[in-house]
């Protein structure tokens, strides 16, 4: 505080206005990432027996059409209208091949090459593989394929040379039953042994080819479920909540959630596609749209340097590019439909590790970022959370604890709490005054203002501006 000069007033009282020196804030304290992170999904997966594609260079995958005996035969239509789905080019697609969209989803840094193979039959019926009455699809089709196949080919199928081939995908001529065998997923096989004389499978899908052609005339060529299944293959996690039907704590709007628009830049990250502008106190940034330039804020002053950590992450969301298609119109006319607006999506993201002690049988929380030195060692590391709560390895974590969680401007957690979230528009902040600031009385944070591994986050989050071109976002300190 300073005195400035006495004023006389009405009665001739002299009184001393008092004057507060405030500090004009700097808000060029932050910084774009340049150098490579010290961990990501990959070696997580790695770590956990699950090696994943790789997302960056070429990633190869081969594609099996199977057939069981009395499901339908394969038409040389059907094949070439598979081979286009997974390799194509957009135009050869209701939306995107599998190929063209994580070209553009990585922004050039990830190209998947593969083939069909030649047709795989089994003398079972659908019947009895889907009530269970015969041998798994990895013993009719996974291992004398595997068995049939020369060592020089497999390995071309092995870009990283880790002795795993990169990815293998089963598609089944017949339809597809939520309840039973029959449906889409991502999973492992075999003992997780690598072999680089011989590549081994392990990294797998198994899906329906009515998943890419349903009938539809307009959802033709239709890759959706299949590109969301290769993000598990490259080692992402499912957003949604498996274990309380209908809520979705990352917002629904996903493609590791409800197969729709792009993945987030959270995601691209992991997988190692953008870097982050990291704020160390007052800052105002302009953000470009994610969909063209994979911008993003990440916000904690504890930072471990790594996308191994809990912080808050701020991207600039548009209805176009890869978002664009599912933001016009409801996919199959069911799924939820993207945002169709731009604005800005908050994130509190905690990508936290544990590590496994196989002496003790349990998993503690890692301090330190994940070195590929440490998983040498023969410990075992995992994502401490999950948006899933049964997921979690430590069964002690608090369930409100999500690996990815978008904050709502609403001040409220119905994302979370409510079997009937609200989607769509509402979730997307705007410039319009208000402030992100997670205060005990909203419920932004589970632990009051602070994260959830117990540190203070310390800043307040306000949109000053969007246009076409850009978002300005303003970070201040508290």
């Amino acid at each position: 505080m300073k005195l400035i000069k006495p004023v006389t007033v009405l009665l001739g009282i002299s009184v001393f206005l008092l004057v507060s020196c405030v500090k004009e804030r700097d808000y060029t304290q932050f910084y774009k990432l340049e150098v490579a992170e010290k961990g990501n999904v990959q070696v997580v997966g790695r770590s956990t027996g699950r090696p994943p594609m790789p997302s960056i260079g070429v990633s190869k995958m081969l594609v099996v059409p199977v057939e069981f005996v009395d499901g339908p035969e394969w038409t040389p239509t059907m094949l070439e209208n598979l081979e286009k789905t997974f390799f194509g080019e957009t135009e050869d697609t209701y939306w995107e091949s599998l190929k063209s969209f994580y070209q553009k989803s990585s922004f050039g840094k990830l190209n998947i090459e593969g083939e069909l193979l030649p047709v795989m039959k089994s003398d079972v019926t659908v019947y009895d593989y889907r009530n269970g009455n015969s041998a798994s699809y990895i013993n009719l089709f996974a291992e004398p394929l595997h068995n049939s196949l020369d060592s020089e080919f497999l390995k071309q199928y092995d870009a990283d040379s880790d002795g795993f081939v990169d990815a293998v995908s089963f598609i089944y001529s017949n339809d597809y039953y939520a309840d039973s065998e029959f449906w889409a997923w991502v999973s492992q096989m075999g003992s997780g042994t690598p072999n680089k004389n011989k590549p081994v499978f392990n990294n797998h899908m198994w899906c329906s080819y009515k998943f890419v052609n349903n009938g539809s005339t307009k959802f033709w060529n239709d890759s959706h479920t299949l590109i969301h299944e290769t993000g598990h293959l490259l080692g992402l996690e499912d957003l949604y909540d498996y274990d309380y039907s209908g809520a979705s704590p990352a917002g629904a709007i996903d493609m590791m959630d409800n197969n729709v628009v792009d993945h987030n830049v959270i995601n691209k990250w992991m997988l190692g596609w953008n870097k982050p502008y990291v704020v160390t106190g007052d800052a105002r940034i302009s953000l470009k749209p994610s969909q063209e330039s994979g911008e993003f804020i990440i916000v904690n002053d504890l930072w471990n340097g790594s996308q191994m950590d809990e912080y808050i992450a701020i991207e600039y969301y548009t209805p176009t590019g890869l978002n664009e298609k599912d933001s016009e119109a409801k996919y199959l006319g069911a799924y939820p439909k993207g945002y169709d607006i731009p604005g800005i999506k908050i994130y509190h993201a905690d990508f936290r590790v544990a590590r496994y002690s196989r002496d003790m049988g349990n998993w503690s929380t890692v301090k330190e970022p994940v070195e590929l030195s440490d998983i040498a060692t023969g410990a075992r590391f995992d994502f401490y959370t999950s948006n899933t709560v049964s997921f979690n390895r430590d069964k002690k974590v608090n369930d409100g604890y999500k690996m990815t969680r978008l904050m709502q401007p609403s001040g409220k957690d119905t994302l979370v709490s409510s079997k009937v979230p609200p989607i769509g528009n509402r979730n997307l902040w705007q410039a319009d005054g208000t402030i992100f600031n997670p205060s005990s009385e909203n419920i932004h944070f589970t632990n009051g203002t602070n994260f959830n591994n117990g540190k203070v986050f310390g800043y307040e989050i306000e949109v000053i501006s969007i246009t076409d071109e850009e978002a300005v976002i303003e970070i201040r300190k508290i």
